[in-house]
């Protein structure tokens, strides 16, 4: 019985971990945060360079978190050759890296984005895409069985807010951004350094059953705290 309840404590424990980890690792990034802010604060350009921000996010989630996952998962998971084909397979990534590998071929043969396609992108589909996403996920939270976790939650949130707002500026110091003429990259790289945890980070823990409870508690209240960390945004918007 003893050995039993300390499986069971070990794997529980496993699973906050991997949980942990997951929720750490992706932020909302995408339109249904970063990139939506990174709009209202830089316009099209704001968000044509926060989408060149996050190109690399759906492969490296297929790529290296779910093998990454898998390793803590207490159920058969994917192999690194089974997430190279879910990464083209899954709709919710083969279809946008298929717009952007067309976007990118278009833009090398000189072809501009037609103004229609402007106006739909920037004042209808970016708003259907946040409020659908908000909806969906709204709909599968429990605030009851999440809040037990809000320890891990602050941890989590000083890694969103503060250690990678401050690695963002280092790099962006180092790596020269803040001698380019235009200010836009390194404004929108600062501005999703400081976005709280991705639905997909959820999605990946309920994927591989690990602790759901735990990862819905960081996407939710690191979520929630953007509101305090908004007016910070428009006050680096202004300064840098």
């Amino acid at each position: 019985m003893k050995k039993i309840l300390k499986s069971s404590s070990k794997i529980r424990a496993q699973n906050e971990k991997s949980s942990l980890i997951a929720s750490a690792l992706f932020s909302n990034t995408g339109v249904t945060l970063g990139g939506f802010i990174c709009y209202l604060l830089f316009g099209d350009e704001g968000l044509y360079f926060s989408s060149l921000y996050i190109s690399s996010f759906l492969p490296f989630y297929y790529l290296v978190a779910f093998p990454m996952m898998n390793h803590y998962s207490s159920i058969s998971g994917y192999s690194i050759r089974q997430s190279s084909f879910k990464l083209f397979t899954d709709p919710t990534s083969g279809i946008p890296i298929t717009f952007i590998i067309t976007g990118i071929i278009l833009n090398s043969m000189g072809i501009k984005r037609p103004q229609i396609l402007n106006y739909l992108v920037t004042h209808i589909f970016i708003y259907i895409s946040t409020s659908g996403y908000s909806f969906s996920i709204g709909l599968g939270t429990s605030l009851g069985k999440s809040i037990r976790y809000w320890g891990h939650t602050l941890f989590i949130a000083f890694i969103k807010f503060v250690y990678n707002p401050i690695i963002a500026l280092f790099l962006l110091y180092i790596f020269g951004y803040f001698g380019l003429k235009n200010t836009i990259p390194s404004r929108v790289i600062l501005v999703e350094s400081f976005m709280p945890t991705a639905i997909m980070s959820v999605v990946l823990v309920k994927i591989f059953n690990l602790n759901e409870d735990l990862a819905n508690a960081a996407w939710l209240i690191t979520n929630m705290m953007t509101i305090v960390v908004f007016p910070i945004l428009i006050l680096l918007k202004r300064t840098i």
